[in-house]
């Protein structure tokens, strides 16, 4: 599939205005209603998930899976978390909770704001051309980003400092995992091996260890931008921190 749409065009710009209003709305209306969280989260687990059946759904009948396509991306780890967490289990909720908060304002974000690998082949959104990849990511992209913001909304999770070393060395055992795969099948899970799409792609011309360190420095760097503009405002609210 050749990509023609241009990250920063008119149709990334209209999609991620859409998601923006459409996150906005939700949780304005969350916010003002009273409601169950568990259905929520559950439902939230259940949106997820059907949208990567539909995904591999559509790419296989249409001869475009790979094993590239498989769940080990780094959006796809709210695959995991969301389902985690709607089992309402305090053990697991204390490390998933984190991770979904972090790894979904940071990999549905980095997903919206630079999505060079899934604008698909049309260069608008209307008319509907067939294609429903483009729809997919960013619905995908823009509930993680959504149910990061609803649980520490409704108080769900509340950031601290503690978890932005919890959450990284998670994704580094994850990471770590996912390139063994990359090596073994020639794969590019989370842009480790090849970097396609990755702004930082031209370090692994350097040399390949100087793109994983910088992905690692990039990772903490991330990681803690997620954190600290909560945290100070949950500083300000209630002290001390945790």
């Amino acid at each position: 599939m050749i990509l023609t749409p241009s990250v920063f065009g008119f149709k990334h710009i209209s999609g991620l205005t859409m998601m923006i209003l459409v996150i906005t709305l939700l949780l304005i209306l969350f916010k003002k209603y009273k409601h169950n969280h568990r259905i929520v989260l559950i439902y939230s687990a259940v949106l997820i998930l059907s949208l990567e059946v539909i995904k591999y759904t559509f790419m296989i009948n249409h001869d475009l899976f790979s094993l590239n396509d498989l769940p080990f991306q780094l959006c796809s780890f709210s695959l995991y978390v969301m389902p985690l967490i709607a089992l309402n289990k305090v053990r697991i909720n204390q490390y998933a909770l984190p991770f979904a908060f972090s790894i979904g304002i940071l990999a549905g974000s980095l997903a919206l704001l630079y999505p060079s690998n899934i604008l698909g082949s049309s260069n608008h959104w209307f008319p509907f051309e067939g294609d429903i990849l483009p729809y997919i990511s960013f619905i995908y992209h823009a509930h993680m980003i959504f149910y990061a913001l609803y649980i520490y909304q409704q108080k769900l999770y509340v950031p601290v400092r503690k978890d932005i070393l919890k959450v990284f060395f998670m994704l580094l055992g994850f990471a770590t995992f996912v390139n063994i795969l990359n090596f073994l099948w020639q794969t590019d899970f989370m842009m480790l091996r090849y970097g396609a799409g990755n702004p930082f792609q031209f370090l692994i011309d350097i040399h390949y260890v100087v793109y994983l360190v910088a992905m690692v420095v990039l990772g903490i760097i991330m990681i803690s931008l997620t954190y600290i503009g909560f945290i100070l405002n949950h500083s300000s609210k209630r002290n001390p921190l945790n």
